[in-house]
């Protein structure tokens, strides 16, 4: 994964704030670092979501675990979990 510019983080946010607020020295830092913490927490989840289909858990009938395979329906299962 490539890390964007410092720059064109800080531009995005600034983007999106009022005019009126001071952005940290390190703020793209933060984002980045928050985006990592999300995408490892999603795909843990999504490990558990493939694990729990495959011993018949879920809603699917179990599969081979030979044939797991992470589907959109996975991620978006795992999503939901980490979202609340």
């Amino acid at each position: 994964m490539r890390i964007p510019p410092r720059s064109l983080v800080k531009r995005h946010m600034k983007a999106h704030l009022p005019s009126n607020v001071r952005l940290s020295k390190n703020l793209d830092i933060y984002v980045y670092l928050s985006m990592l913490i999300y995408l490892k927490e999603l795909a843990s989840e999504t490990k558990v979501s493939v694990q729990m289909e495959a011993a018949g858990i879920g809603l699917a009938p179990p599969l081979d675990s030979s044939k797991l395979i992470i589907s959109k329906r996975h991620v978006r299962m795992a999503r939901e979990r980490v979202r609340s």
